[in-house]
């Protein structure tokens, strides 16, 4: 069986306006540019950090006893820490 990936290289207004700031920026200030770029990827690493504590939780929460769901040191444990 094949597989096939459609990938989307539309071009927008907005987009180009980003790169063409962020070259201007780092061209006159690198450092801010790096900075950003470090914030940018410190952010996407939040999101999947997020996503998985997230999924974590879900599962905890349906696998859970409904009757002993109080007593369940793991998943109150897991709650304060997605929290």
């Amino acid at each position: 069986a094949a597989t096939c990936t459609i990938v989307n290289f539309i071009v927008t207004p907005s987009g180009l306006e980003e790169q063409i700031l962020a070259m201007v920026v780092n061209t006159e200030k690198p450092e801010l540019e790096q900075q950003k770029q470090t914030l940018v990827r410190q952010q996407n690493e939040y999101m999947v950090t997020l996503s998985k504590l997230e999924d974590d939780l879900l599962e905890q929460l349906s696998t859970a006893d409904p009757a002993t769901i109080l007593d369940n040191i793991a998943l109150i444990d897991g709650l304060e820490v997605t929290k």
